[in-house]
């Protein structure tokens, strides 16, 4: 009876967990993103001499505070994510999207933080729409994540390629970096959660980034992994497939 009850006792305590999960994905969602959200819409409306004429160096403070309410929120994002993955099912809702549409968007919030390292980005996506059935919020999540991480760890006035292709029953997307590549250490580990410890690179949260890109891909019947990674730079590619699938995917971990 004693093991029983002890077993009663961790399962209620697990549901309790739970739901202090839960209350606190919520909290972080309203009183954290919430406020970025509108700091990063004033700070542009500023930027854009909604207000008045804003002299240049003030303009580059102005885009010193958009790049650094953009980090935040992404590692927001990420958070989230990570604790709804952790419940072993990434909800996806699929509609018919432009995914080079969805590219754009994300470069254009990230324009800043591309212009303050001196960055240029190379698309390769031809001229036509690139219409795909995706959850457009989760996947503009994996774009932030792999550019941020390809402009974290590319040099100066270097350049970032962007290749969106049709395969025919899939769509591939290769982000090349200019980087020093990836630590042969930890490459076969690159997209688990709570990987390493980034700090000697002075960086903050990349490999849950990974790991979280790799959830969304997943759950959308598509692969992500590192297609090469040396001195010159990193490759790193996923895909998205043009068959229809369930709207969620259930994925262990």
């Amino acid at each position: 009876m004693n093991n029983l009850s002890n077993i009663l006792d961790i399962k209620e305590f697990k549901k309790e967990l739970n739901l202090e999960k839960d209350y606190f994905v919520t909290i972080l969602t309203h009183y954290l993103k919430t406020p970025i959200r509108a700091q990063i819409t004033a700070l542009e409306l500023l930027l854009n001499d909604k207000f008045g004429t804003l002299q240049k160096e003030q303009k580059t403070i102005l885009n010193h505070l958009i790049s650094s309410n953009q980090h935040i929120w992404n590692m927001a994002e990420n958070i989230l994510t990570k604790y709804q993955s952790d419940d072993e099912k990434i909800l996806i809702k699929k509609k018919n999207c432009d995914i080079k549409k969805i590219l754009n968007d994300v470069l254009d919030k990230l324009k800043f933080i591309i212009c303050q390292n001196q960055q240029i980005i190379v698309l390769k996506a031809g001229f036509l729409p690139l219409n795909i059935e995706i959850d457009e919020q989760e996947i503009s999540k994996v774009f932030s994540n792999l550019i941020l991480n390809a402009l974290d760890h590319s040099k100066k006035n270097s350049e970032i390629t962007i290749s969106l292709t049709n395969k025919g029953n899939f769509i591939e997307v290769e982000i090349q970096d200019t980087g020093f590549g990836i630590d042969k250490k930890i490459l076969k580990n690159i997209f688990k959660k709570n990987l390493y410890d980034n700090r000697k690179y002075r960086k903050i949260g990349s490999g849950l980034g990974l790991y979280v890109c790799k959830k969304i891909i997943e759950a959308h019947n598509g692969e992500i992994y590192i297609k090469k990674t040396d001195k010159s730079g990193t490759n790193i590619v996923f895909t998205l497939p043009f068959v229809s699938t369930k709207n969620y995917f259930n994925t262990s971990l």
